[in-house]
């Protein structure tokens, strides 16, 4: 009896956490009304707009036209599949970011294989993580030379 009451408060929790998660990305229709007023102020170039650089405001329309793309004949958001609803995530991310001026807290999401194992799993980073990441690396490899071959290199 026990067994069969905390399968049922397990199945339960699942099921709510997956009603959740879908709730929490807004419906297609309320995305694409949002990003159309955006769009026309980016077009127009007012507001916030006016003194945006011009690659800066062509990337926004090049993520919204992804976005609508994305969003075409979708009524809900449980009519988009887990692939979709990250690249929606990522799209409107991507969009606010640009509109914020927020380009290095950006989150950049990709799928990596980890070492010794053909799993790939999900790794969100942000732009500045990226950026950090990747000069260390630099750094590491720079110091590495050094050490191994002298100042003058190992040619």
């Amino acid at each position: 009896m026990k067994a069969v009451l905390v399968a049922t408060l397990i199945l339960a929790a699942v099921s709510g956490s997956a009603l959740a998660a879908a709730d929490t990305l807004q419906q297609p229709g309320d995305i694409v009304a949002q990003q159309q007023a955006i769009r026309a102020d980016v077009v127009a170039e007012k507001g916030r707009f006016e003194s945006m650089p011009s690659v800066k405001r062509k990337q926004i329309l090049a993520d919204q036209d992804k976005l609508f793309a994305l969003l075409e004949g979708k009524a809900s958001a449980s009519d988009l599949n887990d692939g979709e609803r990250q690249q929606v995530s990522t799209l409107l991310a991507s969009i606010s970011g640009a509109i914020e001026n927020k380009e290095d807290e950006r989150m950049v999401c990709t799928r990596e294989q980890r070492t010794g194992s053909n799993f790939t799993t999900k790794v969100c980073r942000s732009v500045a993580q990226i950026k950090a990441e990747k000069e260390s690396a630099d750094r590491d490899m720079k110091s590495f030379n050094t050490r191994s071959c002298g100042e003058k290199g190992c040619f």
